[in-house]
């Protein structure tokens, strides 16, 4: 199925099952702003002749951010949605999604994502790659990290310099909204976000 060509850098144990990946990355490796800022000086650093953050990190970062990218794209492909529950307030997201352990974590930890996007995230995976297809974001981090540790600057390669402030956004929301789905799996304790779950382990075990 064309399906399986995109999966290239999740393992096959991550394929089967990418929200068991998103819940062991995001409480394991590392919290959504300490690596929201190694993303951003990644970023920074392909766009300038300096280095930002700690370069040895950077190729771990794209590598983490292809799978998020393909983690995405499984939620996308199946029209798949991770939502906040409708009645809640978006303005009380520290309290219904990260529960009593992330209570100092504010909502303002999510600041790109909409509102709308906040309580369905399909709605920012269908504008994410309706931008850019699953290939094109590919060759976009790839070249993040080339030029990061290039002295020569990405903006001397593309046609237009504004479109890396809508790529370094949508990057960020990406990472966004792979840490919500990541907080809201753990607190889900309704019937429809344990339904996705199983529902997507049912579409993965059909296109193998």
């Amino acid at each position: 199925m064309e399906n399986k060509l995109h999966y290239t850098y999740l393992s096959e144990e991550e394929k089967d099952n990418p929200v068991a990946f998103i819940v062991e990355f995001c409480t394991c490796e590392c919290d959504l702003n300490g690596f929201r800022e190694e993303v951003g000086d990644m970023i920074k650093s392909a766009c300038s002749k300096k280095k930002f953050g700690n370069s040895d990190h950077y190729f771990f970062n794209y590598r983490q951010l292809l799978k998020f990218l393909e983690v995405g794209y499984i939620f996308f492909s199946e029209d798949l949605t991770f939502s906040l529950h409708q009645n809640e307030p978006v303005s009380g997201l520290d309290k219904i999604v990260f529960g009593t352990h992330f209570e100092s974590i504010r909502p303002s930890c999510f600041r790109l994502l909409s509102p709308n996007e906040l309580k369905d995230t399909n709605i920012f995976f269908r504008d994410f790659f309706a931008h850019q297809d699953i290939n094109e974001w590919r060759h976009i981090f790839s070249q993040f990290v080339e030029y990061a540790y290039r002295l020569s600057t990405i903006d001397e390669v593309m046609e237009d310099g504004s479109e890396m402030v809508i790529l370094r956004e949508y990057t960020e929301k990406l990472i966004e909204v792979i840490y919500l789905i990541h907080h809201i799996h753990q607190t889900a304790d309704n019937d429809e976000s344990k339904k996705a779950v199983r529902t997507l382990k049912t579409f993965i075990n059909d296109i193998k």
